[in-house]
């Protein structure tokens, strides 16, 4: 091998090294930023700083910003000219589109998934909805929403289909601060479980178009119960006021500082 040759293969070697180092810090970025958006450490209209980011996780600003363009295109953050990153606020709008394409793709989901049940399949739904059966008995809000999420993610590994699990991923994503507030309120559990027991029990019958149309049911209903509540008491985290025709930008967002431990 004469030393030209060598030399192309270590530089080629050296570029797939940065390449995968450079995606596998957007990854990590893009993990870490979503994670705080989805557990409330970042509130909806919250800035977020790419140089705190930078400081947290020890990389530099390139894979944080592609991060951050990533997690806009999920729907999660949007950039303020001449402001920076904040967390996506909804409109009622937002949510009506929503649950427009939760309908849609639910039922094909669904549909998809009837054709797919296995035994252990059909044992984790019954498991999830005991599960979310008894979260509601006792009020438990946090166990409620990881038993539905279960329930939800067993029909998306049956589906088989992975663009509908990431396209559903994403949008449910976008209003799962709401979903976590609303879950909360009187009845909202045992109407929920009430109603995916119905999809249960069609899937197990093997009535697919019963499982599809207790699906649509269940998403129409959580639709029209948040546009009363969205539109009659506006909760805060939700803006109502603003057009579509103006973008969204909070006058001041407000940086998200990790809390200093204690000493």
């Amino acid at each position: 091998m004469n030393a030209r040759g060598q030399k192309e293969r270590d530089a080629l070697r050296t570029n797939v090294r940065v390449r995968s180092v450079s995606t596998s810090n957007v990854d990590r970025a893009s993990s870490y930023i979503r994670h705080i958006i989805l557990d409330g450490t970042l509130k909806p209209g919250m800035s977020v700083s790419d140089t705190f980011i930078c400081k947290r996780l020890g990389i530099s600003r390139t894979p944080i910003r592609e991060a951050l363009r990533r997690l806009e295109l999920e729907g999660l953050i949007l950039h303020v000219p001449h402001r920076g990153w904040a967390v996506q606020t909804l409109e009622v709008a937002d949510i009506v589109e929503i649950f427009e394409i939760k309908e849609c793709f639910e039922s094909v989901m669904v549909r998809q998934a009837a054709t797919n049940l296995t035994r252990g399949t059909k044992a984790k739904l019954i498991s999830a909805v005991a599960k979310m059966e008894e979260a509601a008995k006792s009020e438990d809000r946090d166990a409620f929403v990881t038993a539905d999420d279960m329930f939800h993610s067993t029909l998306y590994h049956a589906a088989r289909n992975d663009r509908i699990k990431q396209i559903l991923s994403s949008v449910n994503a976008q209003w799962r601060w709401i979903r976590v507030g609303y879950i909360g309120l009187l009845g909202t559990m045992t109407q929920a479980v009430d109603e995916h027991r119905a999809v249960l029990e069609c899937l197990l019958a093997g009535d697919h178009d019963g499982a599809v149309s207790a699906t649509v049911r269940n998403v129409f209903r959580v639709k029209q119960n948040l546009l009363c509540i969205l539109n009659n008491l506006a909760m805060p985290f939700v803006t109502t006021l603003e057009r579509r025709s103006t973008p969204y930008a909070p006058k001041r967002p407000r940086a998200y500082r990790h809390p200093r431990k204690e000493r």
